[in-house]
């Protein structure tokens, strides 16, 4: 859950490509300034909730959902096809 709202400084470019202005001389980049940003504080206790996945992927259930895709794909194909070859005997007739 969100705790809080905070106030954090972060490093985003100047403008100016040749110095940068500490805190963020640590980057390999030049150019960087600190700014500060308003950011959500996560509350620790909730983080493992957000990143966590509790149930494993099931590939047995993923391979069925592809092959019905599949399947029904091959069989949309299968009746359009003399469906649109009716259509155009239609046509040219």
């Amino acid at each position: 859950m969100v705790t809080a709202v905070e106030n954090i400084v972060v490093c985003r470019p100047t403008g100016n490509n040749a110095v940068s202005i500490p805190p963020c001389t640590y980057l390999s980049r030049t150019g960087q300034g600190p700014v500060i940003v308003r950011a959500l504080v996560l509350d620790p206790a909730t983080n493992l909730q957000n990143t966590v996945i509790l149930v494993p992927f099931d590939y047995t259930h993923a391979a069925s959902a592809f092959a019905f895709g599949l399947t029904m794909v091959i069989t949309f194909w299968l009746i359009a096809k003399p469906i649109g070859l009716m259509i155009g005997l239609v046509k040219s007739s």
